[in-house]
């Protein structure tokens, strides 16, 4: 995962329009493969991150199939290892949809999470906030013939995000490459 940060030359969004700083040692290219399709709020852009992953996936389920198991997050815990304690508040069925919220453990870390961006079937994001940590999260399905391709890009802000960016800086980029792989063996089964 690499680290996005502007150039320290004037403002954030002057120096977004002139250059970047490297990505972080070892980083996969996350910021190069971004999605310009990708709906970013104000604020929580790649340009703002302490920490930006881009990841994707070819899975050959439909697109229906995929979003029944990205929108049941109460089920999450039966396939995705990083994720627990996930409870589904204000809707009947307990499954995301827009302005929905939810609560689990991330990566060690307690968030609160609220859907901000919900397109049945083709774009679903949250925003979720840990102790000294905000994030986005969104998630993009393209269909195609065969599958679908599926695309996860996230960005976090704040002293957490800057302390896991230093002890590593791919921690975003394995978790969510991790969650798609997850993805593609419940959904192609």
């Amino acid at each position: 995962m690499s680290l996005i940060r502007p150039a320290r030359i004037g403002t954030r969004r002057a120096a977004a329009a002139l250059t970047y700083a490297r990505p972080a040692p070892g980083a996969i290219g996350d910021w190069e493969a971004r999605s310009p399709e990708i709906h970013w709020p104000n604020g929580l852009t790649p340009v703002d991150a302490d920490i930006f992953a881009h990841n994707e996936l070819f899975i050959r389920a439909s697109v229906k199939r995929i979003w029944q198991h990205l929108v049941d997050a109460e089920r999450w815990t039966d396939w995705y290892p990083n994720v627990s304690d996930v409870d589904v508040s204000g809707t009947d069925d307990g499954l995301l949809a827009a302005g929905v919220g939810f609560s689990c453990q991330r990566l060690g870390l307690e968030t609160e999470n609220r859907v901000y961006e919900f397109v049945s079937h083709s774009r679903i994001a949250w925003f979720s906030d840990a102790q000294e940590l905000s994030s986005y999260q969104t998630w993009y399905l393209i269909p195609d013939d065969a599958g679908c391709r599926l695309v996860v890009e996230e960005v976090a802000r704040g002293r957490m995000a800057v302390a896991l960016r230093r002890s590593d800086a791919a921690v975003l980029h394995r978790s969510n490459e991790l969650w798609l792989r997850m993805m593609k063996q419940i959904t192609e089964r």
